[in-house]
């Protein structure tokens, strides 16, 4: 079984913590290119699948809070309320109008959409791709979407090896099987 829940079902053998989020959904009736603003506390316009709809997203806005567990997470999430959406709503656009002052003359907010981020603790922001294995049931916790193609491969290696060690608890060390490849 692969548990691709980022440790809302069965946990993960690593120090994590859950960020309840909210980002918003926006339309425009013209064309528009995606706004991406990085390395900081900074914002995003990013278009969607849908034409006319993009999405406001905040580093500092974003979070809703931060929690221990994937219950108290869901807690915050779903206690959420108008007024906080509307504040977060407030406090996004006038972060984004900074960087494009026209942006509430252009587009019409029409919806958040909430969602809880599972993120390694550390003093970055860790992006990568981690595999862990307890006998038949591999958990994946992938920072990107692109990751899944190492997760893949990382759980085939994990398959087509005969190592038993492997079978008696969490073992997902690239290093581990850097070594054992190595000789």
């Amino acid at each position: 079984m692969i548990d691709a829940t980022w440790g809302h079902r069965l946990g993960l053998p690593m120090r994590l913590f859950y960020e309840p989020t909210l980002l918003l959904y926006y339309e425009i009736d013209h064309p528009f290119p995606a706004l991406t603003l990085v390395d900081g506390p900074l914002c995003s316009v990013y278009p969607t699948e849908d034409p006319g709809i993009f999405t406001l997203s905040s580093v500092p806005h974003t979070p809703l809070g931060r929690a221990g567990t994937a219950a108290e997470a869901h807690s915050i999430r779903n206690g959420t309320n108008a007024e906080a959406v509307a504040a977060k709503v407030k406090l996004m656009e006038q972060q984004i109008s900074r960087y494009l002052p026209e942006f509430c003359d252009h587009f019409r907010f029409v919806g958040p959409q909430f969602a809880i981020k599972t993120k390694p603790v550390g003093n970055f922001d860790d992006r990568s791709c981690y595999v862990f294995r307890r006998g038949r049931v591999f958990s994946v916790m992938s920072g990107k979407i692109d990751t899944i193609f190492f997760a893949m491969e990382r759980i085939l290696s994990f398959i087509e090896s005969n190592e038993t060690e492997r079978l008696a608890g969490f073992d997902s060390t690239l290093r581990h099987d850097i070594a054992r490849a190595s000789g």
